[in-house]
């Protein structure tokens, strides 16, 4: 996903990471160990997890323009099916 922040930026895509409540970790560790060079958001109350009925992790949301969810899923990132879905929200 890192790789993909700098290639869709230009485009309208922001990528952004929740750390979770759950995780146990601070947000730097967790930065530091996935090489995360997107901005990381701090869920600590949880009010993005609930709003977005996170129940595990990995979960990973596309909100369209309009700020509707477009799509969630729960568990690991496939790149052709995702980038496909992002092609598809930014009109291309």
């Amino acid at each position: 996903m890192k790789e993909w922040a700098a290639e869709y930026e230009a485009r309208g895509l922001t990528i952004l990471a929740v750390h979770s409540r759950g995780s146990g970790k601070p947000v730097a560790d967790t930065v530091e160990n996935w090489d995360i060079t997107y901005p990381v958001a701090d869920d600590r109350s949880g009010e993005t997890w609930d709003a977005y009925d996170v129940r595990a992790t990995p979960t990973y949301a596309l909100i369209a323009p309009d700020g509707s969810l477009s799509h969630r899923q729960v568990g690991l990132i496939t790149t052709a099916a995702t980038r496909e879905r992002i092609e598809g929200l930014l009109g291309s």
